[in-house]
């Protein structure tokens, strides 16, 4: 038999291995009709569902851009790798192949909208919006897919009247435009017109069936606003058809917190981090649930492996979660070191606004507690700029130069702060250590000690 025909053969039979849900024996087989020949895109483009039913999704994207590569017209390959690239999380290679097959089919409107949310999820917004506008001029016309994409962006940005006027004309153009409805109901919500979002989502959730994604965000406003029994209704019937939500079991445990069940809370978050080991803030919810329950032990594990999770963070990414609430946890877990190195990050990389000097003081905090008393000393005066009449601050600097043997600065700052404050307990404290202080050290003087 000749090469060609063993070749088919096997790309045959790869074929009905693979209908019949044997990958590997049908990888196996078309792999050795591609060593035959290597010129059959749609030989490069089944390896490639092979790969990607499997889960090895960079192989499987090589054999879609193989396909590609033999075959530059057809729109069936770069989708497929640009598929591959969203279920990878590689979100700018994926925006790369969106280009790619917007230049095969531009007058495609869901080629844009994929487009645009690729951008919108790599974080690159000004390329998203300039996408919005090429597509409005390839298209001839505004799409609601496309306006519903950019709205997305420009929430993530918190640009709210422009989110949801593109929102609002989306649903105009297309009424039964769900993602529009649903993002428009959130645009609301965050914007702080609540009574307006609860109409939006009541009237979402009149249709049947409702998405879980809908119904999350819909649970999460009722919670919001109070209606606690309403939200949890909302969570069991989600869980109900998707017991292992881990999005609902989240907002469970979040409402089990906000009513003081902590045994409860901890439960639930400890079914979440089961279902998703890297769910965010999932931790350090636990953790503080641990807290509560005086289980200081686990909080402490929790919160380090969180710290040591943040060290290989780019700083500034989102992924990095809440670090002022992260660093508090780690001062009421007794552990410093790690939250002078939180908090410190924040500061870094977030500008430090007059209403930041609660964070500043949680820092100073942290830097004395681990015994960096130069670290917290330039803290506290950088608070004392802020606000000058900080007591607390003025108290950890009169002790900073007691401990340091300067007495004179001790007492100038102690002055300071009864000027601010004449019955601060802790001011008037400092002030009767330095006046043993001083006493011991004239004592030790007349007694030929110094």
């Amino acid at each position: 038999m000749s090469n060609w025909l063993d070749a088919e053969t096997l790309a045959g039979r790869a074929e009905d291995l693979f209908e019949s849900g044997r990958l590997g024996e049908a990888e196996a087989a078309l792999r050795q009709a591609i060593a035959i020949d290597q010129t059959h895109p749609e030989w490069h483009h089944r390896l490639g569902l092979i790969l990607q039913y499997a889960e090895r999704l960079p192989e499987a994207m090589a054999c879609f851009d193989q396909a590609a590569e033999l075959e530059p017209g057809v729109a069936d390959h770069v989708d497929a790798a640009a598929t591959v690239c969203l279920i990878a999380g590689d979100f700018d290679t994926a925006a790369e192949r969106m280009e790619r097959l917007i230049r095969i089919d531009p007058t495609e409107p869901q080629n844009w909208v994929r487009l645009i949310d690729a951008y919108v999820d790599a974080g690159r917004h000004d390329e998203a919006e300039t996408s919005f506008y090429l597509s409005e001029m390839q298209l001839s016309c505004s799409t609601a897919g496309c306006l519903a994409a950019i709205a997305r962006s420009l929430f993530l940005r918190r640009e709210w009247n422009r989110a949801a006027w593109c929102l609002e004309e989306a649903v105009r153009i297309d009424p039964q435009h769900l993602r529009a409805h649903h993002l428009l109901a959130e645009v609301l919500a965050a914007s702080g017109r609540i009574d307006e979002a609860t109409e939006a989502f009541e009237r979402i959730v009149k249709g049947s069936p409702v998405d879980a994604g809908v119904a999350l965000s819909w649970a999460e406003l009722l919670a919001r606003t109070n209606r606690i029994d309403e939200a949890g209704a909302v969570l069991r019937q989600i869980i109900g058809i998707e017991p292992t939500n881990a999005h609902a079991h989240f907002q469970m445990a979040q409402i089990s917190m906000r009513q003081r069940r902590f045994q409860q809370a901890a439960l639930t978050f400890q079914l979440v981090h089961r279902l998703d080991r890297d769910y965010p803030d999932c931790d350090r919810l636990l953790a503080e649930c641990l807290l509560h329950l005086g289980q200081a032990g686990d909080a402490k594990r929790l919160l380090c492996r969180s710290v040591r999770r943040l060290r290989e963070i780019t700083p500034g990414r989102s992924s990095e979660g809440d670090l002022i609430s992260i660093g508090e946890l780690l001062l009421r877990a007794e552990l410093p070191d790690e939250a002078a190195y939180v908090l410190n990050r924040y500061r870094q990389h977030h500008a430090i606004e007059p209403e930041d000097a609660g964070l500043l003081r949680m820092l100073a905090r942290a830097r004395y507690l681990s015994g960096d008393l130069e670290g917290g000393r330039a803290i506290s005066r950088q608070i004392l700029r802020i606000d000058p009449s900080c007591v607390a601050s003025v108290s950890n600097l009169a002790i900073v130069a007691l401990e340091q043997g300067r007495l004179k600065a001790a007492w100038g700052w102690v002055r300071k702060g009864r000027r601010l404050h004449p019955r601060d307990e802790a001011i008037r404290r400092v002030r009767l250590r330095i006046l043993l202080r001083g006493a011991a050290r004239v004592f030790r003087r007349f007694a030929g000690v110094d």
